[in-house]
């Protein structure tokens, strides 16, 4: 699992980023490329050092993610008449610079395809699809999701992280079957229940609707929305539902008397 999660940490990626390098007390615009959550590579007129610990922004094209980060100079090669490029490993990230670095890398991977997955037969067994997701950054799982197609969303239900499972939820190419698929897990997010029962398509077919209604993952004020307007034969199968919210299965054996 070590090896596994070692190349994950090594997976890099092409776009390039608006960087700043903070060497020397000065400010340098640059560029950054084959970002990773371990470094990244830093190309313009920047100074061609090596060794010394240095600072580095990184922000997304539309300014609206940034982390600074502490960074060691691990390569520097300048090109005749040309631009210097700088091997960069981060330092040590705190919680907060992480969750930056994992959404600057969701947004770098936005259209890029997994190589693992790519790479996977079509009578890929449970644990190659597993270890193929394991190889791919989690944010580019959840980048993927969102507009994944058939087969990719086929694989991508095996992943054991629900915020892809969420990814999976917003896509709009979501199918019925699938949607039954996902309630069928014993534990979603909160916030993915509040999207499929927000998505016309569910809230608009019976079926779906209840069973959105009736899973334990479902936030109370969202399951009772659901519920609103239901007549009595459906309110007695709804009570029956193990994962009904008790406050609402009480709610509605008072409204009906049951």
């Amino acid at each position: 699992m070590s090896d596994i999660r070692e190349r994950r940490d090594e997976s890099r990626f092409q776009a390039s980023l608006p960087a700043v390098l903070h060497v020397g007390g000065l400010d340098h615009h640059c560029l950054g490329y084959d970002l990773s959550r371990k470094g990244l590579r830093l190309v313009g007129e920047i100074p061609a050092t090596s060794g010394p610990e240095v600072e580095v922004t990184l922000r997304s094209a539309a300014s609206d993610l940034q982390v600074r980060c502490a960074a060691r100079i691990t390569r520097a090669e300048a090109d005749k008449d040309g631009p210097v490029h700088l091997g960069l490993v981060f330092s040590a990230l705190d919680a907060s610079n992480l969750e930056t670095l994992e959404a600057l890398i969701a947004r770098a991977v936005e259209g890029v395809k997994s190589a693992a997955l790519e790479s996977l037969p079509p009578d890929a067994q449970p644990a190659q699809i597993r270890e193929a997701l394991e190889r791919t950054p989690l944010s580019h799982r959840i980048a993927l999701a969102v507009r994944a197609q058939p087969r990719e969303r086929a694989l991508l239900f095996h992943d054991p992280h629900l915020q892809v499972i969420d990814g999976l939820a917003r896509n709009p190419q979501l199918l019925p079957n699938e949607v039954r698929a996902m309630l069928r897990m014993p534990a979603l997010l909160p916030i993915t229940m509040e999207t499929l029962a927000r998505d016309p398509r569910w809230r608009g077919n019976p079926e779906l609707k209840l069973a959105i209604a009736a899973h334990r993952s479902t936030p109370l004020p969202v399951a009772e929305r659901l519920c609103a307007g239901i007549d009595k034969e459906t309110a007695r199968k709804l009570i029956q539902a193990p994962g009904l919210h008790p406050v609402l299965r009480t709610k509605l054996m008072r409204r009906f008397s049951f």
